[in-house]
């Protein structure tokens, strides 16, 4: 198995084998062949859950960051992520209707209140 060699250089840092002044009196040469890092996309996207208690999961997990971020004064930021978790917890209603009727219901309702109390209208864009 062949081992990989990444290196990682802080602006400022001059590596003894890229600088030619440096090259002579640098420790030793970086391998003839170096594999670049895979390109990161800018957003990956989630897979969609399979199941309706990993879904709700991460609307409640929304939900609970933008209340950090409302607690911090980024109103936009919190709304923003609110609306995600209405999303979420819109289609954990409607993909398992039957999976905790009520505790999704009540979420519902009170991400909506929550929404609402910060000025959003339903079909209004941020």
């Amino acid at each position: 198995m062949k081992s990989i060699l990444l290196l990682t250089v802080s602006v400022g840092l001059a590596l003894p084998w890229a600088v030619p002044e440096l090259r002579a009196a640098g420790p030793e040469r970086p391998p003839e062949k170096v594999v670049p890092a895979p390109a990161k996309e800018e957003k990956e996207e989630e897979a969609a859950p399979d199941n309706p208690a990993d879904a709700y999961f991460q609307g409640w997990l929304l939900s609970r960051d933008a209340e950090k971020l409302r607690e911090k004064g980024k109103a936009k930021e919190a709304q923003a992520t609110l609306l995600k978790a209405l999303m979420i917890f819109r289609a954990v209603q409607q993909q398992w209707p039957d999976w905790k009727k009520e505790m999704v219901r009540g979420r519902l309702l009170e991400t909506e209140r929550i929404l609402q109390a910060g000025g959003w209208k339903e079909g209004a864009t941020i």
